[in-house]
């Protein structure tokens, strides 16, 4: 999707959209018939209808935030994304999708989130050890990562470094595998 703020502008027609629209219908929030990969009023009434549920700390904008995407993907039940390799990916990252929906500003003590984490820094082709503890190694690769993306390396996993990984590891299965 996106590292930055805003995912998706008004007016624009692409997969994201419709990725996004297949969530709102999910979420009960749009109607089947109004699935069309376009971001024209009727999606952002949905997505304030969303946002209006109370699902995370969103902000009421009817925007695609980065905040309000990883709220829908938090909450999606199945099959987010016909392609397997996107699905994966996603049912791989709940947990730190809903750290960014819930504005949790860190990954910590969480096992189930620094598991997460560190499968997305090990297939991104970081070289570490999976066992759900954020310790020195993890924390050498997470600063890696953040230097490569230019954040302030200082380790932590706060929602900027969490938003850019996310991006990243979402934006991989598009160059691996795409539709």
């Amino acid at each position: 999707l996106s590292g930055g703020d805003i995912v998706v502008k008004f007016g624009e027609v692409s997969e994201r959209v419709a990725i996004v629209h297949s969530l709102l219908v999910k979420s009960g929030d749009l109607s089947s018939s109004q699935v069309d990969g376009i971001f024209l009023e009727g999606t952002r009434k949905a997505i304030k209808e969303f946002q209006l549920s109370g699902v995370g700390r969103v902000t009421y904008d009817g925007e695609f935030s980065f905040r309000t995407v990883s709220a829908l993907l938090a909450g999606a039940d199945g099959p987010v994304f016909s392609n397997q390799e996107r699905q994966r990916r996603h049912e791989g990252t709940k947990k730190l999708c809903q750290k960014i929906a819930y504005g949790s500003s860190v990954v910590r003590d969480d096992v189930e989130a620094v598991t997460e984490l560190q499968n997305v820094l090990d297939e991104l082709g970081f070289s570490l050890s999976v066992d759900g503890e954020l310790g020195r190694e993890t924390r050498g690769e997470v600063i890696e990562f953040q230097a490569q993306m230019g954040l302030m390396t200082d380790g932590v996993v706060g929602r900027k470094t969490l938003r850019y990984l996310l991006a990243q590891y979402y934006a991989a299965s598009y160059e691996v595998n795409s539709e």
